[in-house]
């Protein structure tokens, strides 16, 4: 008995919604994180799942889903440029905006992690470099190298800190305008059983 080969829709097809590409995606291992097959790469329990753009492109590669496909989960990844590293949120059901409906200002806290991203190779260059010195001659270049890496940690360290101040105060200000909205349904609550 021989296995049914997916086939990815026609170029005539719509393309389909987030939600399906990411359940398509999530079938095989992810290339980047080495997640398992129908295990999310990215998960917090309270919130959607996320997957990398690795993982994406092996479901095209692998004919789960099309390009077009693929180029609709990748406008919501909230990095630009994305990596393959970049992790695409599966929205399905939450009610949650894509890239392009939030609002440009908001967009910058998602930039950090590209940011991120650039120091943390760079690290592993220079640790790589760090730990392939010969401690029985003299390497300025490794040296060198370990000052890179405590640079690219320190940058590291700033970015995380000014994204963590950013995230509790945007966490602090979205908190207020929740309470708004649930008092003012206790307060229609109250109206409508006070009638």
């Amino acid at each position: 008995m021989h296995p049914t080969i997916p086939q990815a829709p026609t170029a005539a097809e719509a393309p389909r919604s987030l939600h399906a590409t990411c359940e398509e995606a999530r079938r095989g291992q992810c290339g980047y994180c080495c997640a398992m097959p129908g295990e999310p790469c990215a998960f917090s329990g309270t919130g959607p799942d996320g997957y990398h753009v690795a993982r994406f492109a092996w479901a095209e590669a692998s004919g789960l889903i099309s390009a077009t496909d693929f180029d609709v989960a990748l406008e919501t990844a909230a990095a630009d440029p994305f990596t393959i590293a970049t992790v695409i949120y599966d929205q399905g059901g939450t009610g949650m905006l894509t890239y392009d409906q939030i609002p440009p200002e908001r967009r910058t806290i998602g930039d950090a992690t590209g940011r991120l991203d650039e120091h943390n190779g760079a690290l592993g260059v220079a640790l790589a470099q760090w730990l392939a010195r010969d401690d029985t001659k003299a390497e300025p270049d490794a040296r060198r190298a370990a000052n890179t890496a405590m640079d690219e940690i320190d940058a590291m360290l700033r970015e995380l800190h000014e994204l963590r101040s950013r995230l509790v105060g945007e966490i602090r200000a979205s908190d207020d305008l929740s309470a708004v909205r649930v008092d003012a349904l206790l307060e229609r609550s109250r109206r409508e059983r006070a009638r």
